[in-house]
């Protein structure tokens, strides 16, 4: 368990990264008060007290899956256009 002082920096810290994440604090701020299943369906605002690595590992599971969604996405988009090219018109 952390310290008040500590607890408030680590909420900064964190609200930050998600912002990052998220590309948006609004989100981050929504995300920061909401129930995470992967927290015991704690809010991360709550859980940091407790776990801040447990945050900031799901933070980095979200954006892992937000990197591969997007990766797929443009790798979808280069094959159809790849194969648009390679058909005669």
């Amino acid at each position: 368990m952390i310290g008040k002082t500590d607890a408030r920096s680590a909420y900064d810290e964190l609200l930050e990264r998600a912002a990052q994440v998220f590309g948006s604090r609004q989100v981050a701020e929504e995300w920061m008060h909401s129930p995470v299943k992967a927290l015991c369906n704690q809010t991360p605002a709550c859980a940091i007290i407790h776990d801040r690595a447990q945050v900031e590992a799901v933070l980095k599971k979200i954006e892992a899956d937000q990197v591969g969604k997007s990766i797929g996405s443009e790798l979808t988009v280069m094959r159809e256009d790849s194969c648009s090219r390679a058909m005669p018109g």
